[in-house]
């Protein structure tokens, strides 16, 4: 527990008071007061060891810090920072011990980005009547029967069903061979040299004398077909590629010409596509393979993104909120709904709430517009003097973190934008941002074209 000094707090003066501090006397006040007093008496399971636990008193953190009446926010919180980081790193290593990190090989570096992205991307996907398009893949998938094209509008959910059904299908046909590749989930996946180079080896490791792959583009196509070939013989291949159209202009990757005409007996291919040349060219080079188009979502499918996302963070709706959001035009767009949902779980009057859901856009690139604008009103964004900058440091770091071909490094966005930061506004910006951005390694990135 991290408590703030009681003399800060009691210095904060109003109107500010009412965003750090309860009510004086009320009752809120009076529980958490008792609360902080309790917390000295509770104890705690603790672990001290991988396995090793022991009932110990709950550790208790009382933090210093200040009010900076030119800038109207509470600063000074070094101290409370580097205490936060060294409880939670001597909290991992009693859990999972302090053994020096593995050197990871960037196959299995890449690896592990798609496995970590397909589990973020599953934690809360709703079924419900996508149930439809995932038994349509899986039957392409069993028949061994080329290529099928899952496509739609932006937003509506390609991405999560293919992770979904990647991670259903690999685990209930163990003897096949399953590859699933997300472009966008890491720095590297976003080049078609890099994917050849990935498909190949995983290919490879299920071959019992491996080729060696080779290093050039054009015999990586080559490369890729006589692989396929190899390891279809003796087991059912499925790959999965997801967004083709968002790989970068190398080798005019979006041509797919580096994609085999035909695939063998027993080996299919899965690739997703918003429209555009990408899906063009899919038609033109592989003889109008099969499509699947993804469509908005129903009413009670959007309903139960609805439930399951604030129940997430303890949150309810009710019934006049909940229909009002539902009734937006963008509200079966799974894209719309979670972004819409992420500006409302911070709120905490039924007032606020129900003002803000009617105030909304109705479709997701004039919401994204709206959290941008509204952003760069944010009073958090000042200079030295105490000038509001929000609508400069917003518009360069997006601006910016836009230009970057795979992503940027914070310390890249610091240096173009504000360099050193000297007032945290990059690091709270980031903050902010932090639902609609996607890390790939040391990179970020936006998480969506939107």
């Amino acid at each position: 527990f991290y408590l703030r000094e009681s003399r800060v707090s009691q210095a904060i003066p109003e109107p500010y008071r009412a965003d750090y501090c309860e009510p004086a006397g009320s009752r809120a006040e009076r529980l958490l007061n008792e609360l902080r007093e309790r917390l000295s008496q509770v104890t705690a399971r603790v672990i001290l060891a991988p396995g090793v636990e022991e009932l110990r008193p709950v550790p208790v953190f009382v933090y210093p810090c200040q009010w900076d009446e030119a800038t109207a926010r509470i600063t000074g919180l070094e101290i409370f920072g580097k205490q936060v980081e060294a409880d939670l790193l001597a909290s991992v290593e009693a859990e999972f011990g302090s053994s020096a990190e593995t050197e990871l090989s960037e196959f299995e570096q890449e690896r592990f980005s798609m496995e970590r992205f397909v589990a973020e991307r599953t934690e809360r996907f709703i079924v419900g009547r996508r149930q439809m398009e995932l038994e349509a893949l899986k039957q392409h998938a069993e028949a061994g029967r080329g290529y099928l094209v899952l496509t739609g509008q932006p937003g509506l959910g390609k991405t999560a069903l293919l992770a979904r059904f990647s991670k259903d299908y690999a685990a209930s046909h163990p003897e096949g061979v399953t590859i699933a590749h997300f472009v966008g989930a890491s720095a590297a996946s976003i080049n078609v040299r890099r994917l050849l180079t990935r498909l190949c080896q995983e290919l490879a490791a299920h071959l019992q004398e491996p080729p060696e792959i080779p290093d050039d583009y054009d015999s990586l196509r080559g490369a890729l077909a006589e692989l396929l070939k190899k390891v279809a013989a003796t087991k059912r291949v499925l790959i999965i590629v997801d967004a083709v159209n968002q790989l970068d202009a190398a080798h005019r990757a979006e041509t797919l010409r580096w994609l085999p005409a035909e695939l063998p007996d027993n080996a299919s291919m899965i690739l997703s596509a918003a429209p555009g040349p990408a899906l063009e060219a899919i038609s033109r080079w592989h003889h109008q393979p099969e499509q699947l188009e993804l469509g908005p979502l129903g009413e009670e499918d959007a309903g139960a993104i609805v439930d399951t996302f604030l129940a997430r963070y303890r949150k309810t709706f009710d019934s006049v909120q909940r229909a009002a959001l539902l009734a937006k035009r963008d509200s079966g767009n799974p894209l719309y709904l979670t972004t819409a949902l992420e500006e409302l779980r911070t709120l905490s009057t039924y007032e606020e709430i129900t003002e803000r859901i009617q105030g909304l856009p109705v479709d997701t690139e004039s919401l994204f517009d709206w959290i941008l604008g509204r952003l760069e009103r944010d009073p958090i964004f000042a200079n030295e003097g105490g000038l509001r900058t929000g609508e400069q440091t917003v518009r360069r770091y997006c601006s910016t973190l836009a230009a970057g071909r795979s992503g940027m490094s914070q310390s890249e966005l610091v240096a173009l934008v504000d360099p050193g930061d000297p007032k945290g506004n990059l690091g709270a910006l980031q903050r902010l941002l932090r639902p609609y951005l996607m890390p790939r390694g040391e990179l970020q990135g936006f998480f969506h074209l939107q």
